[in-house]
């Protein structure tokens, strides 16, 4: 997670753009503005004390000049705790003490995205792998199904085989009245009539769609992957394909965040194809690859391994009204 920290004291101006790395426990500068010339580490290790985050020294507490942020985040899927004030102790450079300390996430968010994101977050509950949420929103389809299908002339899968498409049109269900009249419009995609409800890997195709129905812009609502490109957003829909020419499907899921590396992505699909977790994901930004980290259980998923970014759904323009 990157966030700004900001220190204003009687020698002047510190800021910094940090990495928080819950998972090592361990913050680092990325970018530098008089953060350094102030005499504050470039990295440290976090430590979480009651609801705040202390950046330690990596000296050692023996040397106090640590900051504090209050009422911070508390992990790489926090959209709770966006910005707040901190403090520092004891700082080398006693011109920053009782500096005033402020922090904010690097990325602000729109209410759909917030929306979105609570959603996976709280009614969704979901947690990092290896702790699954199984057969969400489904499970594997029963014997009574797999026979209806077949009685119906439909033929299963040969591949592997997940319920990740369920999880974006679960998510617009909950939405409810936030959810524009064109995407309640079902359409032929080539395998069936799908919405935005649907259960569906086609989000590519919702996306295009509502740009001709809307009169906007190639790229307005599905924004194909490019090199030294834009990132998605949180709560973007991503899809990734198997191969580096984006022709094959591999997965669909959200973007929690893209702003650092690894991504962090909730995901259903998981654990074997049919549960739901956040992922975190090696970002490879020069061949759009995303890396599954982690893998143990989800080894035999259709994400697994190195898959391909092909693009994502800009959902500030495809909910606005």
């Amino acid at each position: 997670m990157l966030v700004e920290v900001a220190l204003s004291g009687k020698g002047g101006l510190a800021k910094a753009q940090l990495n928080l790395d819950f998972q090592s426990q361990a913050w680092s500068v990325q970018q530098d503005q008089g953060w350094r010339l102030a005499g504050f580490p470039s990295k440290g290790k976090l430590l979480r004390i009651r609801g705040d985050l202390h950046l330690e020294d990596p000296r050692g507490s023996i040397y106090e000049n640590y900051i504090t942020l209050i009422n911070s985040p508390t992990s790489e899927a926090d959209t709770t705790h966006i910005s707040g004030r901190g403090s520092v102790d004891e700082p080398d450079d006693s011109r920053f003490l009782n500096a005033k300390v402020r922090w904010h996430q690097q990325t602000q968010l729109t209410a759909i995205r917030r929306r979105i994101l609570a959603l996976i977050r709280t009614k969704a509950g979901f947690q990092f792998s290896p702790n699954f949420k199984l057969d969400f929103p489904n499970g594997p389809p029963s014997d009574a199904l797999k026979a209806a299908a077949a009685k119906a002339g439909i033929k299963a899968g040969t591949g592997k085989v997940s319920n990740c498409g369920e999880f974006p049109g679960w998510i617009v269900r909950q939405l409810g009245e936030r959810v524009p009249a064109d995407l309640h419009e079902k359409f032929e995609t080539g395998w069936g009539k799908v919405n935005a409800m649907s259960s569906t890997i086609g989000w590519n195709l919702i996306a295009e769609r509502a740009e001709k129905v809307r009169g906007l812009a190639k790229g307005t609502l599905w924004v194909p992957f490019q090199a030294r490109g834009p990132r998605p957003k949180p709560a973007d829909i991503y899809i990734l394909s198997e191969s580096p020419g984006r022709r094959s499907f591999a997965h669909v899921g959200v973007v929690v965040n893209a702003d650092g590396n690894p991504w962090i992505t909730a995901d259903c699909g998981q654990g074997g194809g049919y549960a739901g977790c956040y992922q975190r994901r090696s970002w490879g930004s020069k061949d759009g690859t995303l890396t599954l980290l982690n893998v143990g259980e989800n080894s035999r998923q259709p994400d697994a391994g190195t898959r391909y970014l092909v693009g994502w759904v800009n959902v500030d323009g495809l909910f606005r009204k």
